[in-house]
């Protein structure tokens, strides 16, 4: 009779770490932090629209790490606690160019035609306009 092998080893836990293997923290993402920040990932992608390449999210997490950073900030402020105004400045004029950046080449991919809220628009206009004309027709007809 064969037994199931034991693997006496004890589990550890994988190391997280980019291509390029640089370490990656392992980090708790229930944090109000943590939650600001995917809650500004996901405005700022919508905000820009689009399929968006990886260099365009590293941005997009870029500026919303210098946003938060810079709300951070402006909390301390308001509670009277010294900030370094400079850096708050630069934060949030990087965070600014940086989207600026993005917005500009998601809507250059973007086609010309009309967004789908237009599109609907005048296809619900259209039927109505279809209705006065042949309103018209008839009372003409009758004339």
């Amino acid at each position: 009779m064969k037994h199931a092998r034991v693997d006496n080893r004890v589990p550890r836990p994988r190391q997280r770490s980019t291509p390029g293997g640089t370490p990656l923290p392992r980090l708790d993402g229930r944090t109000v932090s943590a939650r600001r920040y995917r809650d500004l990932v996901i405005a700022f992608e919508a905000e820009v629209g689009g399929p968006l390449s990886e260099s365009e999210r590293a941005m997009i997490k870029q500026a919303a790490a210098m946003t938060l950073q810079a709300e951070q900030l402006q909390t301390d402020l308001i509670l009277g606690n010294p900030i370094d105004n400079d850096l708050l400045v630069r934060l949030s004029g990087t965070a600014k160019r940086i989207l600026s950046s993005i917005s500009g080449k998601a809507g250059e991919r973007r086609p010309a035609g009309p967004d789908l809220q237009s599109y609907l628009a005048s296809r619900a206009a259209q039927p109505a306009a279809d209705d006065a004309d042949a309103v018209n027709d008839e009372v003409a007809a009758e004339s």
